[in-house]
């Protein structure tokens, strides 16, 4: 999967369009853009790349790139900027012959913004409709086309990030209830088939303190060294997580460190809260 890479290209006068912004690209030369990075290892941005058997210098390295890609891929994906039509052309050709049926196509793009989005979403099933039958209409035989509108983008994201976070704050409270039970009622179990020890223990000499120390230190093993195996397994975990999290086009990494971050607190508070709970109970059992 690191080896796969996803190219997007476009001409000097598209860019210029989309940015308002001039390169003034020679036709040996592009600028070159990383819009996806999937693999952890990769090194600098090269002076050169060699595109369909031509070589080409690395002009500008851009940090923003105007075709957006869809936040679901996992792959390596970069946008190059060639000088014109001609040059592009050259490269489609290219990869037509060395991709054959698989090769990619042209592309265009046309976005439209309505002024009353209050009207376009209640009208939306029909006006796309009516936008599909146009597009149909028109005399360029089998066109392939794909439409993207924002109320049906909206309507598929609430129903698949709805279910899945009603899902997860049902499962996260069921394993953390179930946990604190289960630890809960292991250390009283515990605590009565310790006393007789920490009885015998007393009768030679232990002291209160000496035994509140070691009940201590015994509970907060059992407590705490679950929360310390849960955070390392996370942060070997990560990665792949962050690529699942791709899949499901959640691709702000910050974000999910965050939320990361606050699970971990959120559980060790409770975990905490049993602590003192639980040692309280244990020593009363055992003293």
């Amino acid at each position: 999967m690191e080896d796969l890479t996803n190219v997007i290209y476009i001409t000097e006068d598209t860019y210029s369009r989309m940015t308002g912004k001039r390169l003034s690209i020679d036709p040996q030369e592009i600028a070159f853009c990383r819009i996806i990075t999937a693999s952890y290892h990769i090194g600098d941005t090269p002076t050169s790349l060699t595109i369909g058997g031509e070589k080409y210098h690395i002009k500008e390295q851009l940090d923003y790139f105007p075709v957006d890609v869809s936040s679901g891929m996992i792959v390596n994906t970069f946008g190059i900027v060639v000088s014109d039509k001609d040059i592009l052309s050259e490269i489609y050709l290219a990869q037509k012959e060395a991709y054959g049926e698989f090769a990619s196509e042209y592309a265009d793009r046309i976005g439209i913004s309505f002024t009353d989005e209050q009207a376009a979403f209640a009208n939306g099933k029909a006006l796309e409709k009516a936008i599909t039958e146009k597009i149909r209409s028109l005399p360029y035989g089998e066109l392939q086309y794909n439409l993207d509108t924002k109320w049906e983008a909206l309507h598929n994201i609430l129903d698949m990030y709805g279910t899945f976070l009603f899902l997860g704050i049902l499962l996260g409270f069921v394993c953390l209830f179930s946990t604190v039970l289960i630890i809960y009622y292991k250390q009283i179990s515990e605590g009565y088939e310790d006393r007789e020890r920490f009885q015998i223990m007393e009768k030679i000499g232990m002291e209160q303190h000496e035994v509140r120390k070691t009940i201590g230190s015994q509970i907060r093993l059992q407590m705490f060294l679950p929360l310390v195996t849960a955070a390392v397994h996370m942060v070997f975990v990560f990665p792949i997580l962050l690529k699942l999290l791709n899949i499901l086009m959640l691709s702000n990494t910050m974000l999910f460190v965050i939320c990361t971050v606050i699970t971990f607190a959120v559980f060790a508070c409770v975990y905490t809260a049993v602590y003192f709970m639980t040692s309280k109970i244990y020593y009363k059992i055992v003293h």
